[in-house]
Parts: structure tokens; sequence; C-alpha cells
């Protein structure tokens, strides 16, 4: 496990990095069993998160 001072300024360490890069994890999230998950998390940032700025 990565240490405070062995990771990258973005705050991720880099096999975390390496697995969002390879495309996969939004397939995962909408099939089968992990949509609840992906549902979930919506729900979660919806209420969590400022609404989004509109530009004109």
């Amino acid at each position: 496990m990565p240490t405070m001072t062995s990771m990258p300024s973005n705050g991720f360490a880099p096999e975390i990095l390496d697995y969002y890069l390879q495309g996969r994890e939004d397939g995962r999230l909408r099939s089968g069993r992990n949509r609840l998950e992906f549902w979930r998390t919506q729900d979660v940032l919806r209420r969590l998160l400022p609404p989004a700025i509109r530009s004109s």
C-alpha cells in the first residue's frame, strides 16, 4: 500500500489511476448486479454535490 509520501500530487495511487484509465468501470457499473451500486452512487452524489453551473 502506498504511503502519503509515495502518492502522486493528484492523491491517487498509480494502480488506481491505471484501473480507471482502462475505461471498464462504466461498463461494470451498468451491468448485472452492479447497477444498484451505480444508482446508489448517483443518488448520493445528487444529494451532496452542488447543482451544476449552467452556461448561457
